[in-house]
């Protein structure tokens, strides 16, 4: 697939973008470069499968290859610059491959994705873990902050109020009698 095919204009592809990858990876036989990729990952028609494949690959690739680590790591944040536009579930796979690189440069994106709840936190964790996982604080802060206070036990169960938002308990309902002969001729 060239990058006519793709949509993408050579004037706006930067050179280092334009790196043979040589073998196609984790199935993406005709995206073979690092532009292509780039432009399938921002592509909202792309299925989502295969959207969050390139997040795992441009992870991958910023790993084996420091040459492409800042052209991955923009990459990713131009996508999650768009986080209210994308599915929560590719947010999620976005930000956890860029705490796989380690880019702190896009903690303002994240942090600005979870500000709009736009991120599914099963695959993440919440903003806390996420700001542990790249390092801005030490895990003990979290862990202080999931630490409950122990429980209280009530000694009267509290009297239901105006207002509460709620129905106040029914007495119970005499049992009526029921005749024998009733409703007989």
């Amino acid at each position: 697939m060239s990058l006519v095919e793709c949509g993408i204009n050579r004037a706006d592809v930067v050179q280092t973008q334009q790196i043979n990858l040589g073998v196609p990876l984790l199935g993406l036989e005709n995206a073979t470069t690092l532009a292509q990729q780039g432009y399938l990952l921002r592509e909202g028609r792309t299925p989502l499968a295969t959207r969050i494949t390139i997040c795992q690959n441009l992870v991958y690739l910023g790993r084996i290859q420091d040459a492409l680590f800042h052209d991955c790591v923009a990459i990713l944040h131009s996508v999650l610059s768009k986080s209210l536009i994308n599915p929560p579930l590719l947010n999620s796979h976005v930000i956890e491959a860029l705490i796989n690189l380690g880019a702190i440069e896009s903690v303002p994106e994240i942090a600005r994705a979870f500000a709009t709840c736009r991120v599914d936190q099963s695959i993440t964790g919440s903003w806390p873990l996420v700001q542990a996982k790249l390092g801005l604080v030490p895990y003990t802060a979290i862990q202080t902050q999931r630490s409950t206070p122990a429980a209280v036990p009530l000694s009267q169960p509290r009297r239901w109020r105006a207002g509460d938002g709620f129905a106040p308990p029914r007495p119970p309902m005499k049992r009526q009698r029921q005749h024998r002969h009733a409703g007989r001729l």
